[in-house]
C-alpha cells in the first residue's frame, strides 16, 4: 500500500512539473492525503510565481504536510531566519543572530537547520527570499520581522500558506483566527496589568501619565488605562511632550499640575494682588515673572514611560515647580544604575517593571556583558542583549516544536503546547500564552534608599 502510494506520488510530480499551470494546481489539490486546501494552493501560487517549476514545488509542499518535519532526509528540522544584516537596524538584527547562534550550540538543538537571510525593505524581494525559504530550502517555521513591514509580510504568508512564523515586532497584531502567527516579544498587557497590582498594592486611587509622543513601540496609555480600570483606579491626567526638548518637557509637567495660567486663573490673579500688595508694604519693587501658583496635585501617582535620563530629568522639574514628593513609576526604560547614582530621595520608593530579573540568571548560554551587578547592566548593552534573548528563545521554542509527533500541517499546535518544566528565567508552563504572545518572567524592581528591590510577580 505504502509502495504504491509513493509510485503514485512520484508520477504526479512528474505530470505535475510538465502539465500546464491550471492542470498542475488541479492535479495537486487531488492527491489524496497529501492535499493542500484551494485556499493554500491560491496563495502559494501566488507566492511561487518568480521561482523555477513553481508548481512541482507546490506539489512537494503539499505532499510534506502530513509528514513530521524530521521524518524523511527531506524534511529536516528547518527553521528560516529573516534578519536586517545591513542597514540602520543591523545592530538588532546582528544581536538576534546571535542569540539564534547561542541556542544552536546546545547539544539538543545542533541537528536543527538554521538558514538566516537578509530582511528587505522592497516587498517583492522580501517575497522572493520567503518564497525560496519555503518551497525551496523547505523551512518548516518562519522567525523575523523586527521592522513593522516585514513582520507584517511574514504574518500574512504565514496565516495563508500554512507556515507558523515566529515575529520580533511589537506593533504588528495577532487575531485570534490567525493560528499559525505567534510573536516572541512580550505582551505589554502583562507590563500594565502587573504595574495596576503593584499600585494597587500600595494603596493607589487614581494616577497621572507622562508620556513622549514619538514612541516607537506602542503607546501604553490605553493598556494603562484599561488595567487601571479593572483594578478600580483611575487616569485622571495625561500630559504628552517632545523626550529630546526640555521646554516641551516642562510645559507638561505644568499642564500636569494645573500650572498653566489658563488652567487656574482666579487664583493666579489673587495671588498676584496678594503679592503686590506685599511688595508695595515692603517698599520693594513688584516682578509678576516671579509669581507663580504652587502645583494642584490631585493624583497619588505618575506614570513616566520613558528612559532613565529623563526620568531623572522629570525630578528636577518637579522640584523645581514646587511639587510635593509624589510617587513616580515606569517601564523597563528606567532600569539603568545612572538612575540611582546619585540618588535622588525624590525617586525613594518609586518603582517600574522589567522582563528581565537578575541578570546572573539568564539563560546559562548568555550573559550581560560589562555587568557589575545582577540588577543592571550597561545602556548601550541592555537593547541588543534584549533582542539576543528573543534570537535565542525563538529558535529554542521552534527546534522543540519541531521534534514532536505533528505533522507539518500542525506544527502551529506543537508551537502553542511547548512548555518549560526547569527553566531558572523563563516562567514554567506553556512558552506562548493564549493569544500567541511569549510568556516572560514578570518582575518589579522598587527603589529604597538609593537601593534596588526586585521581585518576580506572578
Amino acid at each position: 500500500m505504502t509502495n504504491t502510494r509513493s509510485l503514485t506520488l512520484i508520477v504526479l510530480f512528474i505530470l505535475v512539473a510538465y502539465a500546464p499551470k491550471s492542470a498542475a494546481i488541479n492535479m495537486t489539490k487531488r492527491i489524496d492525503g497529501y492535499s493542500c486546501n484551494k485556499d493554500q494552493i491560491r496563495y502559494l501560487t501566488l507566492l511561487a510565481k518568480n521561482l523555477k517549476n513553481p508548481n512541482a514545488r507546490i506539489l512537494n509542499f503539499c505532499s510534506s504536510q502530513r509528514l513530521k518535519p524530521s521524518s524523511t532526509k527531506q524534511n529536516q528540522r528547518k527553521i528560516g531566519v529573516i534578519l536586517p544584516l545591513k542597514g540602520s537596524m543591523n545592530a538588532v538584527g546582528i544581536a538576534v543572530k546571535n542569540g539564534i547562534e547561542k541556542a544552536i550550540n546546545k547539544k539538543n538543538l545542533r541537528d536543527t537547520i538554521i538558514i538566516v537571510r537578509q530582511d528587505n525593505t522592497n516587498l517583492n524581494l522580501l517575497d522572493k527570499t520567503i518564497a525560496r525559504m519555503v518551497l525551496t530550502e523547505q523551512v518548516s517555521v518562519l522567525v523575523g520581522g523586527i521592522s513593522t513591514k516585514t513582520a507584517s509580510r511574514i504574518k500574512y504568508w504565514s496565516q495563508n500558506i500554512g507556515v507558523p512564523s515566529i515575529l520580533f515586532s511589537g506593533k504588528v497584531s495577532i487575531s485570534p483566527k490567525e493560528n499559525h502567527v505567534f510573536k516572541i516579544t512580550p505582551d505589554p498587557k502583562d507590563l500594565t496589568d502587573a504595574l495596576a497590582k503593584e499600585a494597587l498594592s500600595r494603596g493607589y486611587k487614581t494616577i497621572a501619565a507622562l508620556t513622549p509622543n514619538n514612541t516607537k513601540e506602542y503607546d501604553l496609555v490605553p493598556l494603562i488605562v484599561n488595567s487601571f480600570e479593572s483594578n478600580k483606579i483611575k487616569l485622571v491626567r495625561t500630559a504628552h511632550y517632545n523626550p529630546t526638548n526640555y521646554e516641551s518637557m516642562e510645559l507638561a509637567a505644568r499642564t500636569l499640575m494645573h500650572l498653566k495660567p489658563q488652567d487656574r486663573p482666579q487664583e493666579l490673579t489673587d495671588l498676584m494682588r496678594k503679592k503686590r500688595l506685599e511688595a508695595s508694604l515692603a517698599k520693594k519693587q513688584f516682578n509678576p515673572h516671579m509669581i507663580s501658583l504652587l502645583p494642584k496635585i490631585d493624583f497619588d501617582a505618575i506614570f513616566i514611560s520613558d528612559h532613565f535620563r529623563n526620568v531623572k530629568y522629570f525630578v528636577k522639574i518637579f522640584k523645581y515647580l514646587g511639587a510635593k514628593k509624589t510617587p513616580l513609576f515606569g517601564n523597563h526604560q528606567w532600569r539603568s544604575q545612572t538612575l540611582l547614582k546619585p540618588f535622588d530621595r525624590y525617586l525613594n520608593h518609586s518603582f517600574f517593571y522589567d522582563f528581565i530579573g537578575r541578570y546572573d540568571q539568564l539563560p546559562r548560554d548568555l550573559n550581560a556583558p560589562n555587568s557589575k551587578s545582577p540588577y543592571f547592566t550597561e545602556p548601550s548593552d541592555a537593547q541588543s542583549l534584549d533582542y539576543e534573548i528573543m534570537g535565542y528563545r525563538s529558535v529554542e521554542i521552534a527546534s522543540r516544536a519541531l521534534r514532536s509527533y505533528y505533522s507539518t500541517a500542525q506544527l502551529w499546535k506543537a508551537l502553542e503546547l511547548v512548555q518549560d518544566k526547569k527553566s531558572r528565567f523563563f516562567p514554567h508552563g506553556y512558552a506562548f500564552k493564549k493569544n500567541h504572545y511569549a510568556r516572560w518572567p514578570k518582575h518589579i524592581i522598587s527603589l529604597i534608599d538609593g537601593r534596588p528591590n526586585l521581585y518576580r510577580v506572578k
